[in-house]
């Protein structure tokens, strides 16, 4: 029992000593491993020291756990109190010392921080003992709101860092960092709404977000800038498709979540780590980063429809830093029309998409953080630059090898094998193909509005040469041409149906205006070009989708971008593959 850290708990849960102190004082901690359970991704430990046992949580994920009653070196690790002043260590580092068959000692559950309340340098909490009587538990009713503020002494306040969904009574205190404004979306069971506000403290920073009810209850309290205690929220997995924070967790407020606001400052620059333009090539397409730069050019507000017919509107700048790289940024929604900073202005960004449109761009969402000349070193110093002789550089803009470049083809038989497209969200890959066939049945382009892309309708004798949009009631002299059609893909394994509409030039060499005007009655020319393009080899990117049609589901499938075969790289890539076997 000598070799155990004997008594260690008692001296960090009921002493005085700061993280430094005892940090210091006990670098590491001798204990035995009485069990293990695994949780999403973190390992729960009950440890003894001999003279007592408690929770602790292994926060990195690492080898499997040793045997039980082995014993266990833990360092770079930390202590808090949870629940009735519970003790929880959190530990990122162990090594085993030594196997053991049984217990060593006779420990006892360390279940309650016996002691004084008082608040040591690391902003623990101590909590009086609880009278030694046994009381009947009272159920919680939930209340229909609760005060911003209720001027009571919060307990069991922990860092956002210590936050998982094993925490059962906690509170936070953080500071409102960005609050989206309330989404609504469509269910089977009517409309529904949410909105999200992101809160940091001195240790992190978490999502958190609320649904229904909770919208309208506690939508109105948060302010951007604001401080406030917050608790009885619900801690899931972070669903990091809709986050652009780095925590593994989020939150999620319930009808009974009380929000309170803090009349205390709490003193925090948002936690930016900062992308270099000339280095997003290294982050994926669809990623989240932070980006700080200088606004070169402000575009007009722009009003586009999708082709699920919703309307937008958009605003596009352009980005340069001191790496003498340009980049596209688009603002959408209410932060495209509210956008009023001027050029020359320094930007920050936090958690902006990442798009890979023509090399690199980047897209602001609900979520993403922004901020116009921002009082921090790295806003001052490029500003600096640019003043001085930044404006009259020359910039370049991202050339990145596409995703059919960078990533092996799919064989299109593993593609259907695979079942892609079942998901969802849809499924992307990249085939390498022949173009086998072309419906040439109906027509291959149609006279699209400049606006929405919709088929456009020819006016009557009296307005010849006029063409009017259905959807949003104009009319054109001077129409676009838009690809419409299917075509067949076949590799060594099977063949592949495929949608095409602003990719298809890449196929048939011709923009559709172009094709439009060669192929205008005359059938012979169009037979000819699609025959001078039969049987060549792409590479085309492709979306697949599951759609229902009458009751049946089905794959289907779309070029979302074409290119030619670029047979040098692929053997290049080839060789690569070779050398590892």
């Amino acid at each position: 029992m000598s070799e155990l850290s004997f008594g260690v708990f008692k001296k960090l849960f009921e002493g005085s000593l700061s993280k430094e102190d005892y940090s210091a004082q006990f670098p590491h901690l001798i204990v035995q491993l009485y069990k293990s359970k695994p949780l999403t991704d973190k390992m729960r430990f009950t440890i003894s020291d001999g003279n007592h046992v408690l929770q602790a949580i292994y926060s990195k994920e690492g080898p499997s756990p040793p045997d039980p009653y082995s014993v266990i070196k833990i360092s770079e690790y930390d202590i808090f109190k949870m629940e009735g002043g519970r003790p929880v260590v959190c530990f990122n580092k162990w090594e085993l010392v030594r196997p053991e068959t049984e217990k060593i000692g006779n420990a006892e559950p360390y279940n309650r921080i016996a002691g004084e309340a008082t608040t040591n340098d690391n902003g623990h909490k101590s909590q009086s003992p609880a009278p030694e009587q046994q009381q009947a538990p009272r159920a919680q009713p939930k209340p229909a709101s609760r005060p911003v503020s209720s001027g009571k002494p919060h307990s069991n306040i922990i860092p956002i860092e210590a936050l998982s969904p094993y925490s059962n009574t906690w509170t936070i205190r953080a500071k409102v960092t960005m609050k989206g404004d309330v989404r609504k979306f469509q269910t089977k069971r009517g409309e529904g709404q949410l909105f999200n506000v992101h809160l940091q403290d001195e240790t992190g920073e978490i999502r958190a977000t609320g649904f229904g009810d909770a919208v309208d209850m506690f939508y109105s309290r948060f302010q951007e800038g604001s401080v406030y205690y917050i608790s009885r929220c619900s801690v899931t997995l972070a669903k990091k498709q809709f986050s652009n924070l780095t925590n593994e967790y989020e939150l999620r407020f319930e009808q009974d979540s009380i929000i309170e606001k803090s009349d205390e400052a709490l003193e925090i620059r948002p936690n930016y780590t900062f992308k270099p333009l000339d280095k997003l090539t290294e982050v994926n397409n669809n990623e989240f980063t932070d980006v700080i730069a200088v606004i070169k050019e402000v575009g007009d507000m722009q009003h586009i429809t999708s082709r699920s017919g919703r309307d937008f509107d958009k605003r596009e700048l352009q980005l340069v830093d001191s790496s003498q790289t340009a980049v596209q940024c688009t603002f959408w929604g209410k932060s495209a029309a509210q956008f009023s900073a001027s050029p020359g202005s320094v930007i920050a960004l936090k958690g902006v998409k990442v798009g890979d449109f023509g090399g690199r761009t980047l897209s602001v969402g609900a979520t993403t953080g922004v901020a116009i000349n921002p009082d921090i070193p790295e806003g001052h110093q490029l500003k600096g630059w640019f003043d001085s002789n930044g404006k009259d550089q020359s910039f370049s803009k991202i050339k990145v090898e596409s995703n059919a470049d960078r990533e092996p083809p799919t064989l299109i038989a593993k593609a259907k094998q695979d079942h892609l497209g079942v998901a969802e969200s849809g499924d992307f890959f990249t085939i390498r193909a022949s173009l086998a066939y072309i419906n040439a049945k109906n027509p291959l382009t149609y006279l699209a509005c400049p606006n929405c892309r919709k088929k456009l309708t020819e006016q009557t004798a009296q307005e010849p040469n006029t063409y009017h949009c259905e959807k949003c009631g104009s009319d054109f002299t001077d129409p676009n041409y838009q690809y419409a059609f299917s075509f067949t893909m076949a590799d060594m394994t099977d063949r592949i149906w495929l949608m095409s509409f602003s990719v298809a030039d890449r196929l048939l060499g011709l923009s559709p205006e172009e094709f439009a005007k060669q192929t205008d009655n005359d059938s012979d020319k169009q037979s000819q070009i699609l025959a001078n393009v039969q049987y060549n080899e792409f590479l085309i990117r492709v979306k697949a989708q599951q759609e229902e049609f009458q009751d049946e589901k089905r794959v289907r499938y779309r070029a979302v971008a074409v290119y030619p075969v670029n047979y040098a790289q692929q053997a290049m890539r080839l060789a690569e593959f070779c050398e590892k076997y």
